[in-house]
């Protein structure tokens, strides 16, 4: 289940304004604050990407591909921040340093990751993080 939480519309225009992802922020905060570990938000993250495939399916039943696509692409974002985290790749520590994952870094993360893991280890991963 995903919690919604209110923000006043200037910190959230200002989040904006600087590029950044309002939830990669709040969820590295909480993840300083209360000390947890990489894996935990991980285990986060992939819920999330669960809940986005979850939409992506409910767009797509309506006939809306391009929302459905929207959703699918959050969904796979979310598995490769997960898979960066459980890793602790380089992406991940420059993610966390510059409070949130930019597309660059995204695309440097999945290649890190295809060239750690390679095909088989991804497929050894799908049976859970």
């Amino acid at each position: 289940m995903v919690v919604s939480i209110e923000l006043p519309r200037v910190i959230y225009e200002k989040v904006k304004e600087r590029g950044l992802d309002i939830e990669d922020l709040v969820m590295y905060a909480l993840m300083n604050a209360m000390q947890l570990d990489p894996s935990e938000l991980a285990k986060a993250r992939l819920e999330l990407a669960g809940e986005y495939l979850g939409e992506a399916r409910e767009y797509i039943d309506k006939g809306d591909v391009v929302q459905a696509s929207e959703k699918l692409y959050r969904a796979v974002e979310e598995c490769v921040k997960a898979l960066a985290e459980k890793f602790n790749t380089p992406e991940y520590r420059e993610a966390v340093k510059e409070g949130g994952w930019f597309t660059h870094l995204l695309g440097r993360a999945a290649r890190t990751l295809s060239s750690r893991l390679g095909e088989r280890g991804l497929l050894m991963l799908g049976q859970g993080i």
